[in-house]
């Protein structure tokens, strides 16, 4: 069996640079704070007995729900969410800057494949002919 040649360094650059990790975190933010929004926060707690029961009471209080944006689960996920952006930033950093140092001018075949409104017309004609038929086909469509 082939071992992993890649190191732990390597796995966990991996991991916070993953565009799935960003994902993850941003719909778990939103999530978490619908519930902040819904629960009232840094209320009395008689006013949290009037909405709801004992039990309820004690398990939202247990996991942070009633001062949830202090809370040290949300504030880590704002700090995990901080480290995988910036780690995102600076691993696409370099190709960046390299796109724009060196500008492609001209369309390749497979970037234009790319385009999902893309069509290719091949005729050989005269060029007075070609564009009258193209502006027509365009017309049509615009």
């Amino acid at each position: 069996m082939a071992k992993s040649s890649e190191s732990i360094f390597d796995r966990v650059w991996k991991l916070f640079t993953s565009l799935r990790l960003t994902i993850f975190l941003l719909i778990s933010l939103a999530v978490v704070s619908i519930f902040g929004t819904v629960i009232e926060q840094n209320k009395s707690l008689e006013e949290y007995r009037k909405v709801f029961s004992e039990s309820t009471i004690k398990f939202l209080s247990a996991i942070g729900m009633f001062d949830m944006y202090h809370s040290t689960w949300f504030l880590f996920l704002l700090v995990l969410f901080t480290v995988n952006l910036t780690l995102c930033t600076l691993d696409r950093l370099p190709n960046v800057f390299k796109v724009i140092k060196n500008p492609r001018l001209q369309l390749d075949e497979k970037s234009e494949k790319s385009f999902s409104l893309a069509h290719r017309w091949r005729k050989k004609a005269d060029v007075r002919e070609l564009a009258e038929t193209y502006a027509r086909a365009l017309q049509t469509h615009f």
